[in-house]
């Protein structure tokens, strides 16, 4: 009968189920009490290991024995995965690094080894515990999307079974799950302005017209404003007004009164000379394709959600046609 490998080194805990009549519940002041002395425990130091062989034999005449057994070796975290330093590796933040490149406390995307029961797997943001180099005979994987350098072990998520088979497992004619690697188009100026456009017609607040002064001399107040509850969006838009010359900062909006609500932060520009250089910036649309980009992300980030579905809601129906 065909098992799954199972994945890590073991487990501390056995969930009761239907077709086992005895279980072991560990007491919780025992797990506590481990849980304390695996925190304060050493940690692992790992040594360059020249051993070829699971036995080692020894001449040493301080030695009472002759063989030694290297019983252990590798990455202590158990994973067969192992790819070349150039292969591309998806970020959260959607982009695409080289795997080389990737450092401990990197998020990336993953998702589930194993589903669960009657659920298919999720994507899930994956935090670097660990990277581990080593040097390994390799194979190249040729797909008729695109290649990649691998080890015999590495293992490949097939699209039409879920299973997971092994490099040297696979055979001409399989079909393994892909994700296409879009390359970094990169921001440039109209992808900024696009963004701020987008961001603005999301979620924002303009009221200005060329020739206005100040209020005090009866013209309405003239603001522009943009508040979330989310500060990434408004670092990047001040991150993006920066380049134009309008200096902005994120500030406290309210303080969400209710459990409901959430605190928000603004960033809020009143300096009729900034207005103008706004303004001048997202009333005329450009016809390149980066203004596009960065509007449909400003826009994204004020209005979309991403959960189950992709999804962008606003009221005017005219400005999502």
């Amino acid at each position: 009968m065909a098992t799954n490998d199972l994945s890590g080194r073991g487990t501390d805990d056995n969930p009761p189920n239907r077709f086992e009549q005895l279980h072991v519940e560990l007491d919780e002041d025992e797990r506590a009490l481990a849980a304390e002395d695996a925190a304060s425990a050493p940690r692992t130091v790992f040594y360059r290991d020249t051993s070829r062989s699971i036995l080692a034999e020894n001449d040493s005449p301080d030695i009472g024995f002759r063989f030694s057994l290297n019983p252990y070796r590798g990455c202590e975290h158990g994973c067969v995965y192992c790819l070349g330093p150039e292969t591309p590796i998806l970020h959260a933040d959607m982009t695409w690094r080289w795997l080389g490149e990737v450092q401990v406390g990197d998020v990336l995307v993953g998702f589930d080894e194993f589903s669960q029961p009657g659920r298919t797997r999720k994507l899930r943001h994956s935090i670097v515990e660990a990277v581990w180099w080593s040097r390994r005979p390799t194979l190249r994987l040729i797909t008729e999307r695109t290649d990649v350098v691998t080890t015999a072990e590495h293992r490949w998520l097939q699209a039409r079974n879920f299973r997971w088979s092994r490099t040297r497992q696979l055979s001409p004619g399989r079909h393994l799950r892909y994700i296409p690697v879009i390359a970094d188009e990169g921001i440039d100026d109209d992808y900024r302005v696009g963004y701020v456009a987008g961001l603005s017609l999301g979620d924002g607040t303009f009221r200005y017209e060329p020739g206005w002064r100040s209020n005090r001399l009866g013209y309405p107040a003239a603001y522009w404003r943009i508040a979330l509850v989310d500060e990434e969006p408004l670092a990047r838009v001040v991150d993006h007004l920066g380049r134009f010359g309008v200096d902005a900062h994120t500030r406290p909006f309210s303080s969400g009164s209710t459990v409901t609500r959430k605190p928000m932060l603004k960033v809020e520009i009143r300096s009729l000379r900034l207005l103008a250089i706004i303004h001048a910036l997202i009333k005329i649309e450009r016809d390149t394709r980066n203004y596009r980009r960065g509007f449909l992300a400003g826009f994204f980030d004020a209005e979309g959600s991403n959960g189950d579905s992709l999804r962008i809601s606003q009221v005017d129906v005219s400005v999502l046609e």
